[in-house]
């Protein structure tokens, strides 16, 4: 995917972790559309030049990459593929990219649902 051709990036999960890494995302210049469960969080990212997404739904419909950067494998799997999931938005030819330290099992479930909509996951 060529960085010059990418409108506008997602963040899911503006933690300890997170937050640093879209920050630099900001400084880097890319178009980035942040969410979090905690306001504070996504405040934090919106003074430095981020904009707030809604939900991680609209938020699919809104990026061609989403990353996400969650504490558990079960905080993955209801983003992506819950009931307000990113699966249900996701556009052909989005790229996940899940930084989240989760098992392989919960990777490749994520991974095939994707890719049943046409998207990739790394």
């Amino acid at each position: 995917m060529d960085r010059n051709k990418i409108k506008k990036t997602g963040f899911i999960g503006l933690g300890t972790m997170g937050r640093p890494m879209a920050l630099n995302l900001v400084k880097a210049g890319y178009s980035l559309e942040v969410f979090d469960i905690n306001p504070a969080a996504v405040g934090s990212l919106v003074s430095q030049g981020a904009v707030a997404a809604v939900s991680c739904l609209e938020m699919a419909r809104d990026c061609e990459v989403l990353i996400t950067m969650l504490p558990e494998a079960r905080h993955v799997e209801e983003v992506v593929l819950g009931k307000d999931g990113i699966i249900h938005a996701v556009r052909e030819g989005a790229l996940l990219i899940d930084m989240s330290s989760i098992t392989p099992d919960v990777s490749i479930k994520i991974n095939e649902e994707l890719l049943k909509k046409g998207a990739d996951a790394l």
